[in-house]
């Protein structure tokens, strides 16, 4: 490496061809530094700095200033330091770290891993299967292709899994989540969070927050969290659960699983032949387009669901034998059913023995157990043409 006393202009250091070199810049200047073709360690000045790895498993450090660090070919370990640097690890297997400041950092071809740092980042994985981390701030994480592990970390991040199965974290704060082709698991985290699942058979979690979560094309399976979420199974059949939460819980087309989970809940197959589950809480139930079946598992008023469109010729519901025990599993018998006009459930005149009552005035459903005590199920339209073979025993 060449020598020079007290410069005051930009320098080109280069390396004189042997390997294995320790390359110092110089303070205070802009250097341009070439490495060998081998392992070399090079470390730049204070200022606004140039650096080529070239060949090799090379170390290089960044330092203050404003950086610009290629590792080229070779598994390169790069501290980028403070300041606004750009960082591209190139060919091989490499370590990068932004540190401080908004930095650039893509780790190029090969499985990597790079660390944003703080700062607003934009993390690049590139080729292969990498591992990324946003850290402090608000970054932007791209995974590429390859089956990549990605953290947003703090801050308000955008994380995409590109092509690959991946796996991503948002973390905490309100994330833009957006898993791209492959079969990838999306964690929402904290925070109201966006995911996007994208195309093939996604699995998405919301986490804490009041999150929107898309299943996209696949049979995917999304679960809200907590929080009050929004979230679509997309096309394809899918299972979509809200959990926690009052929550709006929409299939799309497909042949869907769907549980409103606790709390007040919309619920909507859309188009398909869909199982629809309030489950806890006073849940608005659609089945859409389709023969659907309508699950109930809980009773009382603090249960009670409303269905919008049974269509007696196509729907079913089914009833849980663990709570509705005075019904045998199976198809309903018809002394069990009965349609009573204008019933009313503190003077049960008409209803006989039967354990299910139908008032066609209001579209009330009720139950009656082994006891004789009444409970309404729902509220399953008015003036509809029942019959015992519109229920199942499950």
């Amino acid at each position: 490496m060449s020598q020079v006393t007290n410069p005051t202009q930009p320098q080109n250091v280069q390396s004189n061809g042997i390997g294995g070199l320790i390359i110092q810049g110089f303070p205070d200047v802009a250097n341009r530094i070439n490495g060998s073709t081998s392992s070399d360690q090079i470390i730049l000045g204070s200022d606004n700095d140039e650096a080529a790895g070239l060949g090799g498993n090379d170390t290089m450090f960044g330092l203050d200033g404003n950086d610009t660090l290629r590792g080229g070919e070779g598994n390169d370990l790069v501290y980028a330091g403070q300041g606004e640097d750009i960082v591209d690890g190139g060919a091989g297997d490499d370590v990068l770290f932004g540190n401080q400041g908004n930095d650039i950092v893509g780790g190029g071809d090969g499985n990597d891993t790079v660390f944003g740092g703080k700062g607003d980042d934009v993390v690049k994985g590139d080729g292969g299967d990498d591992v990324l981390y946003g850290d402090r701030g608000n970054d932007l994480v791209q995974g590429g292709a390859g089956n990549d592990l990605l953290f947003g970390g703090e801050g308000n991040d955008t994380v995409i899994g590109g092509d690959g199965n991946d796996t991503v974290f948002g973390g905490k704060s309100d994330d833009v989540i957006d898993g791209g082709a492959g079969e990838d698991v999306l964690y929402g985290d904290r925070g109201n969070d966006l995911l996007e699942g994208g195309t093939g058979n996604d699995l998405l979690f919301g986490g804490e927050g009041n999150d929107t979560a898309r299943g996209g094309d696949g049979n995917d399976t999304v679960y809200g969290g907590k929080g009050d979420d929004f979230l679509e199974g997309g096309p394809g059949d899918d299972f979509v659960s809200g959990n926690l939460g009052n929550d709006t819980v929409i299939g799309g087309e497909g042949n869907d699983i769907l549980f409103g989970g606790k709390g007040n809940d919309i619920v909507e197959g859309g188009i398909g032949n869909d199982i629809i589950s309030g489950n806890i809480g006073n849940d608005t139930l659609t089945g859409g387009a389709g023969a659907d079946i309508f699950r109930f598992e809980f009773l009382g008023v603090d249960n009670m669901d409303t269905l919008t469109d049974f269509n007696p010729t196509e729907d079913k519901i089914q009833l849980d034998n663990g709570v509705f025990n005075a019904l045998l599993p199976g198809n309903l018998s018809a002394n069990q059913f009965i349609t009573v006009p204008n019933f009313n459930p503190n003077n049960p005149v008409g209803a006989g023995t039967a354990n299910l009552i139908y008032n066609p005035n209001d579209g009330s459903l009720y139950y009656r157990n082994q006891n004789g005590q009444l409970s309404i199920v729902a509220q399953v339209g008015n003036n509809l043409n029942l019959g015992s073979n519109n229920f199942e025993i499950i």
